[in-house]
């Protein structure tokens, strides 16, 4: 006789499926996206990962299509290999190119497909990341992140990107590079300070004086290449008008704006640098306060501080007045300061805008620049 324990083993590990049960799929699940396809006139695809010495692109033709993939070094010949291969997959057909935001590296092959007549689109790579969390990604490679860009260019149908003018990308060259150079001299400094060795300080001041030099150099360039443009020069000295924003910081500003084409409000320029507010509430348990999202051009928010930090020190004007009034209302220091950024880059965007200067007796000025829907 079969103990009751045995018994009940022999139908332990068999699998019985009730009648009305639904049963197992056979076919691997599947991250799924919208069946969209790109931009009118555009076949397909192509997402690119870019490293420093390679990059890695993926065509999909569509969502459901296969995927083709292929591995480029990053110079001349791997851009001229990288185009044979984009007329190999697409048949000749005009493609979707898209790549993640990563700097230098990125730029150059950008410039590239772009002057080759190619639809390319540059996203910023926290969208990317997300994006591949929303999928339930779980591998990290150049191959995987190459795929999820193209991925991302069918279902989102990001704008295309244009490059600066020559100028204008070389203005915002020589503005870095005199960061850069601000920086080295600060830390020079504290070496100075802190050299105990009279050799070593010697070396030290050499370089500071180096670096000023270098500093010279390029506060020369950039006035060279406002005069050959008379629009940037025109640009630069409308920024300077606004109250708190001095020749350095117009240049600054003016040398990371984009073109302003692909703005049509205010507000959209400053949710572009990361100034505008981010509400943080839900239901009747949360009531975070309010902060800036800080989602979009760090180095806009930079230029934008200093300026907006000068104008709690004022003791008149019209901004003044804007600060007061938060002031009066219990807001505190840091959240007028970010008040004052945000008001700084819309007043910087109606002004480019309009053409016109900045205009104390005008307080809603930036609204008359936007075009009403």
């Amino acid at each position: 006789m079969v103990s009751g324990h045995r018994f009940f083993d022999r139908f332990v590990h068999l699998k019985i499926h009730h009648p009305m049960a639904k049963r197992p799929s056979k076919t691997k699940s599947k991250a799924t996206i919208a069946p969209e396809t790109t931009l009118p006139g555009l076949s397909g695809a192509v997402g690119i990962d870019v490293s420093k010495a390679k990059f890695n692109a993926c065509y999909m033709a569509d969502s459901q299509s296969r995927a083709q993939g292929g591995e480029f070094t990053s110079d001349a010949a791997g851009h001229a290999k990288f185009l044979a291969w984009l007329d190999r997959v697409g048949a000749g057909r005009a493609l979707h190119l898209c790549m993640e935001e990563t700097g230098c590296y990125g730029q150059a092959l950008a410039a590239f497909l772009h002057e080759a007549g190619h639809h390319v689109s540059i996203v910023n790579a926290a969208l990317i990341k997300n994006y591949g969390r929303s999928l339930n990604v779980r591998t990290k490679n150049d191959v995987v992140d190459a795929r999820l860009i193209a991925q991302y260019t069918l279902e989102r149908v990001p704008k295309r990107w244009i490059p600066l003018a020559s100028r204008h990308q070389a203005l915002r060259d020589a503005a870095r590079r005199r960061d850069q150079i601000n920086e080295l001299i600060i830390k020079e400094k504290n070496h100075l300070e802190a050299s105990l060795s009279p050799q070593i300080s010697a070396l030290i001041r050499d370089h500071i004086d180096h670096l000023k030099n270098c500093k010279a150099e390029l506060e020369k360039l950039m006035d060279q290449l406002l005069a050959e443009d008379p629009q940037l020069a025109h640009n630069a000295k409308l920024l300077a008008t606004i109250p708190g924003i001095g020749k350095v910081s117009a240049i600054n500003l003016l040398a990371e704006m984009p073109p302003l084409d692909g703005f049509t409000s205010a507000r959209q320029f400053c949710a572009y640098a990361g100034l505008t507010p981010r509400e943080n509430t839900s239901g009747s348990s949360l009531r975070g306060h309010s902060r800036l999202c800080k989602q979009g051009r760090g180095v806009l928010r930079r230029i934008m501080f200093m300026p907006a930090l000068s104008l709690m020190g004022s003791k008149s004007g019209p901004l003044r007045a804007f600060a007061n009034r938060l002031l009066n209302k219990d807001k505190k220091p840091a959240c007028v300061v970010g008040a004052l950024m945000r008001k700084l880059t819309a007043l910087a965007f109606a002004i480019i805008r309009s053409g016109k200067p900045f205009d104390p007796n005008y307080a809603s000025s930036f609204g008359q620049a936007v075009p009403q829907n």
